[in-house]
């Protein structure tokens, strides 16, 4: 029986300048479940991206709750929220962010090494994730040396290979070519099913909603369809 690992109730987010006020989400309600890809779509300005920075501890809400694995991260202060970030979330984003005098390797190794993690166990996992995302071949070039698409897979290696139990990912096929992106969304896909990962990508592509187990739809910060 599936369990819901993110829940938000009645949440709100308005942003202010002087005395003009936009809400950029209304009241959002919506549970997702653990182990699962939700996949969110609308037109630009409906809010897609304000409900992930707020799950993902990068904004806060005016007003509602945000629980995630049973924790209030609306309540959190700042030192507990950047932890929450660091322990349990994987961002991906549309730009790569990867530092260009290091390898593919190093990019991807950067997290680990920051963390501690023994240098043996660092190469398997690594090795792992390239494997994922078919790099292995290119573990030793630098980023400039790739194209977009190949840079922005291991950006999102990067973002995985502290194995966070939700991933966020905001356009992460933007840059990409349909087969590319096609390998992305299907690396998610074995996260999840293999993996027991959960995530939440925003997305305009609608033809890679059909790798998801459940859609929502948003227009003008308000959620007006779920569907699986």
């Amino acid at each position: 029986m599936s369990e819901s690992y993110v829940v938000l109730k009645d949440v709100w987010k308005i942003y202010r300048t002087g005395a003009v006020e936009w809400p950029a989400l209304r009241g959002v309600n919506l549970s997702i479940d653990r182990k699962t890809f939700t996949a969110v779509i609308g037109p630009s300005g409906s809010g897609k991206s304000t409900l992930l920075n707020i799950v993902g501890g990068l904004d806060r809400p005016t007003s509602g709750s945000v629980v995630v694995g049973g924790m209030d991260i609306s309540k959190l202060n700042g030192r507990k929220l950047a932890n929450y970030r660091n322990t349990h979330i994987g961002f991906v984003f549309q730009s790569y962010n990867l530092l260009n005098y290091l390898t593919v390797f190093e990019n991807v190794e950067l997290p680990l090494v920051i963390k501690g993690v023994d240098s043996r166990v660092r190469r398997d996992a690594v090795l792992s994730m390239l494997d994922m995302f078919g790099l292995r071949e290119m573990a030793y070039k630098r980023p400039v040396e790739l194209s977009g698409g190949e840079q922005q897979r291991v950006a999102i290696a990067r973002a995985l290979i502290n194995s966070p139990s939700l991933i966020l990912a905001d356009e992460p096929t933007g840059n990409l070519d349909s087969k590319n992106a096609q390998i992305v969304v299907e690396a998610f896909r074995k996260l999840v099913s293999e993996h027991g990962k959960t995530i939440l990508m925003v997305t305009h592509n609608i033809e890679l909603t059909k790798y998801a187990d459940v859609i929502v739809k948003m227009r003008d910060g308000n959620i007006v369809e779920v569907s699986s």
